[in-house]
């Protein structure tokens, strides 16, 4: 099966837009902007939304990875060790309202 060059660009894409968001996330821009996210990953805006469609739909990707939430919980909680003792469904709720500025109900990370 061969792979044809907008596949590969996307998916090439996708990952440098990810390690931006990761990265501005984990480093205390909790709400990185679209503009900023492009820049570091030297893609287009337009490209972003035509991947995500909107900024929370970014902001739930880069979330979405474990490890880049665990660490999240750390940055919040300012230890070394994920605060487990909370519960997921709190630890959930913190990072909703801390990423997106509310509380996302029926929502759970896959960690």
């Amino acid at each position: 099966m061969t792979t044809d060059g907008r596949s590969t660009r996307r998916k090439r894409s996708m990952a440098k837009i990810m390690a931006a968001a990761r990265a501005r996330i984990l480093f205390g821009d909790f709400r990185p902007n679209v503009t900023d996210v492009a820049k570091d990953a030297k893609v287009s805006i337009r490209t972003i939304f035509e991947i995500y469609r909107d900024h929370d739909g970014l902001l739930k990707a880069a979330l979405d990875d474990a490890l880049t939430y665990d660490r999240l919980l750390c940055v919040l909680f300012q230890t070394e060790i994920p605060p487990w003792t909370i519960g997921t469904e709190t630890a959930s709720r913190i990072v909703g309202a801390v990423v997106f500025g509310r509380i996302i109900e029926g929502e759970q990370n896959a960690s």
